[in-house]
C-alpha cells in the first residue's frame, strides 16, 4: 500500500481547558482531529507556544463536510487534516475585545500563511465578512466557532477521497467498492 507524503505541521499545545469549555457547546470535532493529526507522524506538539486561536465551525458543519457513503478524507487522510489544521489555527491568543477588530480590523496569520481580518461591522464580529456565531475562550486560547470553513473548499475533500482511494487500491461508494484505476489518458475520460 503506498504512502502518502505530507509536510509535517507542528501544532500549539493542545489547551485542555478549551476544549472542556468547547465540547458542551457542541465544538468537539475540531479538537478529535486535533488530538488525532498530533497522535499521527505528521503532526507534532509545539510546546513552546501555549497560546493560540482557532477558527473553525460547530459540530454539525463538519460532519455536513464529511461525505456520506464513502471514505471520509477528515478522519482519514492526512493531507487533508493537515490543510484543515493549517487553516484553522494561529500561533498566539487574539482577544476577541481587542481594540484594533472595532478599527480597520485585525489581521490573523493562519499556520498556512493566508490571514483572516477580525472586525466589527455594523455591532457584528466577523471573520473575512463571515459573521462569526460563538467566541469561546481560556486562558490560553480563544476559539472563534463560524458558519463554514473558511480556506477549506469541497474540492479539497474530494481531493482527499482521491488520496484514499489511490492509497488503498479501492474507491468506495455507495453502490460498493471496486479496484483504483489511475485514468492517465489527457482527456480524463477512457477510450
Amino acid at each position: 500500500m503506498p504512502t502518502i507524503e505530507c509536510e509535517k505541521l507542528s501544532l500549539p499545545k493542545l489547551d485542555e481547558e478549551i476544549k472542556n469549555i468547547a465540547e458542551p457547546k457542541e465544538v468537539s470535532a475540531f479538537f478529535h482531529l486535533y488530538e488525532d493529526f498530533l497522535e499521527s507522524p505528521h503532526g507534532e506538539e509545539n510546546c513552546n507556544v501555549t497560546q493560540w486561536t482557532g477558527f473553525t465551525v460547530n459540530d454539525q458543519t463538519f460532519s455536513l463536510a464529511a461525505p456520506m457513503d464513502t471514505v471520509n478524507p477528515i478522519h482519514s487522510d492526512p493531507v487533508t487534516q493537515r490543510l484543515i489544521l493549517a487553516a484553522q489555527v494561529s500561533n498566539g491568543k487574539v482577544n476577541k475585545d481587542d481594540s484594533a477588530i472595532s478599527g480597520e480590523g485585525l489581521k490573523v496569520q493562519m499556520l498556512n500563511g493566508k490571514e483572516i481580518n477580525l472586525v466589527k461591522k455594523d455591532g457584528k464580529l466577523m471573520a473575512n465578512d463571515m459573521e462569526v456565531n460563538d467566541v469561546i475562550s481560556s486562558g490560553n486560547a480563544t476559539i472563534f466557532v463560524l458558519e463554514y470553513f473558511l480556506f477549506v473548499s469541497s474540492s479539497d475533500i474530494c481531493d482527499g477521497i482521491g488520496r484514499i482511494h489511490k492509497r488503498e487500491g479501492v474507491v468506495h461508494t455507495p453502490w460498493g467498492s471496486h479496484p483504483y484505476v489511475e485514468d492517465n489518458s489527457p482527456t480524463g475520460q477512457s477510450d
